[in-house]
């Protein structure tokens, strides 16, 4: 692959085994290369990583702020532009054909994509609807350049990018991000992170019951994407779904 534009992707790891190879394969098939910062696995997730072809794999001990570690990887990325994705995501393909055209772009400096938080109910899979969920948009997409590093004083968890010195930028309407972190986690799991992110940043409560969807009324919108092969068997999933 030929960019105009050298594209860096970025992910962080910790013991993701069971999704990190899902991930690297959608971001290699747009990125030049593809840096990856692990905060300590103790399962084979840096292991995975350095058979990828074009990972760049570092070694940095988390120490609970994702801002700095984020930081720190877009710090090494080479390309001219920088694609984040979490160790739950991947790209619809819309995203994946439109990203190659959207980073030969002149004088746009940042792109909003929207992200789709999925669960999935008698074998079907749908998209959460409320103004909570849809559109998420998350500026994941963008210049490598200092203003698009994250403001270590806003949140440990929750972050993004300082407003000045963003420049001109765009959300996109069809590129999206599948973010299946609510099937692959029970009620019990995502309940224990809520009262994680409470202790790291009670002033978010809004941002953290995006996690516990089954109390947000939010409408279940039929949607075709990818079963992820990361996730369970259907019969695990049906029986671990809360």
């Amino acid at each position: 692959m030929s960019l105009d534009r050298r594209l860096s992707g970025v992910l962080l790891t910790q013991d993701n085994e069971r999704t990190v190879a899902a991930v690297l394969q959608c971001l290699e098939r747009v990125a030049d290369e593809v840096v990856v910062v692990d905060g300590g696995s103790r399962d084979a997730t840096p292991d995975i990583a350095a058979t990828r072809a074009k990972v760049r794999l570092y070694r940095r001990p988390f120490d609970g702020n994702i801002a700095a570690q984020k930081n720190f990887a877009c710090d090494q990325a080479l390309g001219d532009w920088i694609l984040i994705l979490d160790s739950d995501e991947l790209l619809d393909e819309a995203a994946l054909r439109a990203i190659p055209r959207l980073v030969r772009s002149p004088w746009q400096r940042w792109y909003k994509l929207r992200r789709s938080w999925l669960v999935r109910r008698d074998g079907r899979w749908f998209r959460l609807e409320s103004p909570l969920h849809y559109p998420d948009h998350q500026l994941r997409l963008f210049r490598n350049a200092r203003p698009f590093r994250y403001d270590l004083q806003r949140s440990p968890i929750h972050h993004n990018f300082p407003k000045e010195g963003r420049g001109w930028g765009r959300k996109l309407r069809r590129a999206h991000i599948l973010h299946y972190d609510l099937a692959l986690h029970d009620r019990a799991a995502r309940e224990a992170k809520v009262e994680r992110y409470r202790r790291l940043d009670p002033a978010s409560e809004r941002t953290h019951r995006m996690y516990l969807w089954e109390e947000s009324g939010a409408a279940l919108v039929p949607a075709e994407v990818p079963d992820a092969a990361f996730l369970p068997p259907p019969a695990q999933r049906q029986a671990t779904s809360p």
